[in-house]
Formats: structure tokens, C-alpha cells, sequence
């Protein structure tokens, strides 16, 4: 039986639209060489002929029912296992993870938040309305906003907030970035108050706003929860956090001189006072 990975296809259909006479020896082409009398064996590499090359269309198509020639890697990754199941033998290798197209949202309508998430895609959300998207970095503070708490970060009344997981290694973050290439209308962002969190706001999700400490609060000293040892692990991202705004310059400045790192869990369960401040 032949399974193969993404990176064995894209390498046996440049075999054969390339007409290649020769690729490099590795554990695959071992394989081939071996269980289907693929390839010449040389030093390093094995040469293929035309038949060899034929006998690797054929047998692509038996075994896996994809064509070399006309199935391109770019357009199986981007359908779901079930709808590369209707022409694909083994489809879970090659098509996309199960949750990749899909944005995890929850949605306030200006009166109230549900509970639980929703997965859509980009196409779908685009058909609801919304006034304002707010994304949210981790998980777990992400499913336990509630209306009051919506209310508190200063939302208006009736105003329509999707509230957006901005993805992690099971939910893929290319889906959220997707969408943020297509939403043109206001973005606020809510993650930790510590180098990484800044830089996946302002930068990565080029949010308009993020939702973060006041002055006030951090100008009262260092909080017990912060994490010092985290803040010195995300250092790279210090001088690429975009300061053009005032406000975000204090803020800034106040994060690098006491070496915050407050995750915004703690910010959330102890009642942090937090406001929106605008990225430049």
C-alpha cells in the first residue's frame, strides 16, 4: 500500500512534469526502488527513464486515485477530507487538517453573548452582520467572555461583536488571517500584556485597537502575577511593537522598564481595569 506524505507527492509530480532524470536518494525513492522497481540506483541519487516515470503515474493512480499530472498539491491541500475522499483513495495525508478552514467565533448581537463557539468559514461569516470583530489570543478567556464583561470593555449597545479565537497548533490561525485580509471594518484585538501579545495584535492580526491595561493601573507597580522569566523569553518581539500612538508608547515604556508579562487570564479573573487603546 502506498502512503505518501505532502512533501513525497510534490516531489513525485515534479518527477513526472518535469520529466526529471534523476532525484536524490532518500528513504522514498528507497522505497519505490525497492517495493515497485522505481529508479536506477546510482551514487546518491536514482535515475529515472521515461518508463520509470510512466510507471510512477500508473501507479499514483491505482494506488492513491490521484493523477501526477492534473491534481496539483495547491488545490488538494485546500479541500476537506471528505470532498477529496470522492476521488482520493487515502485522503487524510494530503488534504487540509479538519478545522483549517474554519474561524472559532462567538457572537454578541448588543444584548447578549451565547455560550459555546461556533466554527465558520470565511465565506460564511462575511454574510453576518458586524459592527466590530474582537480577537481574543488564548482559548480559555476566549470561551469565558460573557456579556458583562463586554459591556465593561466599553461596547456599545446594539452594537454587533464577533468575537474571534485567534487559533492555536488545532485550530489553524491562517483561517483568522484569512479573514482579517477580507474584513475591512474596525478590529480590536484582547491578548497578553507582554511583548508576544503586543506583536500578535498590532502586527500579525494588524488590529486597530488593543484592549489592554490602564496607565493608571500599572503606574501603581509591578503586579504579583506578572512573569518575568516570560517577558525575558519574548525580547525579540520589543522593537517591532509598533509605538506611533502616545498612549501605546507609555504603555510600552512601563512594560520594559518593570519586565511585565501579565497573561490575560490573570487581567480577566482579577478585574484588571482595561480600556481600548489605538495601535498608531
Amino acid at each position: 500500500m502506498l502512503d505518501i506524505n505532502a512533501n513525497n507527492y510534490i516531489s513525485m509530480a515534479n518527477v513526472v512534469l518535469k520529466a526529471k532524470a534523476e532525484v536524490a536518494d532518500n528513504p522514498f525513492w528507497e522505497m519505490l526502488h525497492e517495493n515497485y522497481g522505481i529508479g536506477i540506483r546510482g551514487i546518491g541519487v536514482f535515475s529515472l527513464t521515461s518508463g520509470h516515470r510512466v510507471k510512477l503515474l500508473e501507479l499514483v493512480k491505482k494506488e492513491m486515485g490521484l493523477n501526477l499530472k492534473t491534481d496539483k498539491y495547491q488545490d488538494i491541500k485546500s479541500v476537506s477530507q471528505t470532498e477529496l475522499s470522492g476521488k482520493a483513495n487515502r485522503a487524510k495525508s494530503l488534504s487540509a487538517k479538519p478545522r483549517a478552514p474554519f474561524v472559532e467565533l462567538r457572537y454578541f448581537d448588543g444584548k447578549t453573548i451565547g455560550r459555546g463557539y461556533q466554527g465558520l468559514k470565511v465565506s460564511h461569516i462575511l454574510t453576518l452582520e458586524i459592527d466590530v470583530v474582537l480577537s481574543v489570543e488564548n482559548f480559555d478567556t476566549f470561551v469565558s467572555i460573557s456579556t458583562e464583561q463586554l459591556v465593561n470593555f466599553g461596547f456599545k449597545k446594539d452594537e454587533k461583536v464577533l468575537i474571534v479565537f485567534r487559533g492555536d497548533s488545532r485550530t489553524s490561525p491562517k483561517a483568522v488571517q484569512a479573514f482579517r485580509k477580507t474584513y475591512t471594518r474596525h478590529w480590536a484585538h484582547f491578548g497578553d500584556f507582554d511583548p508576544k501579545g503586543l506583536h500578535i495584535g498590532a502586527v500579525e492580526l494588524n488590529a486597530h485597537t488593543l484592549l489592554l491595561p490602564t496607565l493608571d493601573f500599572l503606574k501603581q507597580g509591578k503586579p504579583a502575577f506578572s512573569q518575568p522569566d516570560l517577558y525575558n523569553k519574548q525580547l525579540s518581539f520589543v522593537d517591532v511593537i509598533p509605538v506611533q500612538n502616545e498612549q501605546m508608547g507609555k504603555l510600552v515604556t512601563i512594560m520594559v522598564a518593570d519586565e511585565l508579562a501579565l497573561e490575560q487570564e490573570h487581567l480577566m479573573a482579577r478585574g484588571v481595569p482595561l480600556e481600548f487603546v489605538k495601535v498608531v
